[in-house]
């Protein structure tokens, strides 16, 4: 997360893409080099400094959502496959964070995500729109699971339910007293459906943390790497095996999401019963 390259702490620039793409010519020409004259080696992706996939986290919580318009998306993932050659862009979803702070900004994150989804969803590689001719997008829906995960997780830590059912004020706005020690300002304090491990009253200063997320900022990958690597590793496997026809990307994309993105709402259930 650096900042950007105009601004005080560095960033990307042109010279740090000319250089990764310079990186990855010469592993593929090394490569090349050592494939075998016989055999099922092809070097299919990467050639001439061109990379295969971008995958593109939204910044969200550093911008303002309403910001993060369906033009400005167009432009960033326009502007990036042009730089490092790629023909299929990963979008993820934002998951909930602390920034999220109010019933509006609930609401702007539910609707940053359902932009993500419908341009994914209207665009198909070089058939329904003229601004991506050479470009395929597919979806990565982190903004599910910590839907999802937030809900299952105050069942579990015995959230009172009409909190949890409570339509004009969100339940993941019930929030501790304040962020956890080490992390310095005070006024981003966790969710307690996100953060917490037990249950504590709204404004308790602090709670027992669980393995998803230890600020209610970043989410702790040893938990759900996993997920996030196989959705993706998923995603990718799917623009070889759909051969690019949109009703099977689309399939496929849906699958590797319910796979890695999804809870079982049988799954729900039975918790919330314990």
């Amino acid at each position: 997360g650096k900042p950007l390259p105009n601004a005080k702490g560095g960033g990307w620039d042109r010279k740090d893409v000319q250089k990764l793409q310079e990186l990855v010519s010469l592993k593929n020409a090394t490569q090349q080099q050592q494939a075998p004259e016989q055999g099922d080696y092809k070097l299919e992706h990467g050639k001439e400094g061109r990379f295969d996939y971008i995958i593109y986290r939204i910044p969200h919580g550093w911008m303002n959502s309403s910001s993060i318009t369906t033009e400005s998306l167009l432009q960033s993932i326009q502007f990036s496959a042009s730089l490092f050659g790629a023909q299929t862009v990963i979008l993820i979803t934002p998951h909930f964070n602390n920034n999220v702070k109010t019933v509006d900004d609930y609401k702007a994150w539910e609707e940053l995500n359902e932009r993500i989804r419908n341009l994914v969803q209207a665009t198909s590689k070089g058939a329904t729109s003229e601004n991506f001719p050479h470009v395929q997008l597919l979806m990565l829906d982190l903004g599910t699971f910590s839907a999802q995960f937030m809900r299952l997780n105050a069942q579990i830590i015995g959230m009172n339910s009409t909190l949890i059912q409570n339509t004009s004020y969100p339940f993941p706005l019930y929030r501790i007293g304040q962020r956890q020690k080490g992390f310095g300002k005070k006024s981003f304090p966790p969710s307690i459906a996100e953060a917490c491990a037990k249950f504590v009253e709204p404004g308790t200063p602090t709670c027992p943390l669980n393995m998803v997320s230890y600020d209610g900022l970043h989410l702790c990958m040893e938990t759900i790497g996993g997920r996030v690597v196989g959705g993706l590793a998923c995603l990718m496997k799917c623009t070889e095996n759909a051969a690019a026809v949109y009703t099977d990307l689309r399939k496929c994309e849906s699958q590797c999401n319910r796979m890695f993105m999804e809870f079982e709402t049988s799954a729900a259930a039975k918790v919330s019963e314990v």
